[in-house]
């Protein structure tokens, strides 16, 4: 009985897995890049974002970088010795040298 459980639970979600393989639009990626990019407190000065998941720390630091501002930093605690020297340096300086956005885990 159990392994007809996780055989059926197995169909169901490999079909949910090729129903979403042609998608390519997320959008609350889209919503969080509208606010990211429209609201003025968000583009006045350092952004911090905490996630607990490493995934979704990545997904949103790529698409940070890539589609709202490359200065951004992703900041785990996987993360190398000197990227944490870099970040307490950077949070000590002058706007100008600071990362806009941080991802932090």
């Amino acid at each position: 009985m159990f392994r007809q459980h996780v055989a059926s639970d197995l169909a169901v979600l490999s079909e949910i897995q090729r129903s979403w393989k042609d998608i390519k639009r997320d959008p609350k990626w889209e919503e969080f890049k509208r606010e990211l990019t429209t609201q003025p407190t968000f583009k006045a000065g350092k952004l911090i974002i905490f996630t607990e998941f490493s995934d979704t720390a990545r997904y949103l630091s790529d698409h940070i970088k890539k589609e709202v501002d490359d200065k951004t930093l992703l900041f785990s605690a996987a993360s190398s010795p000197e990227l944490r020297r870099i970040v307490i340096a950077t949070s000590t300086r002058t706007p100008e040298n600071r990362a806009t956005t941080t991802v932090f885990l």
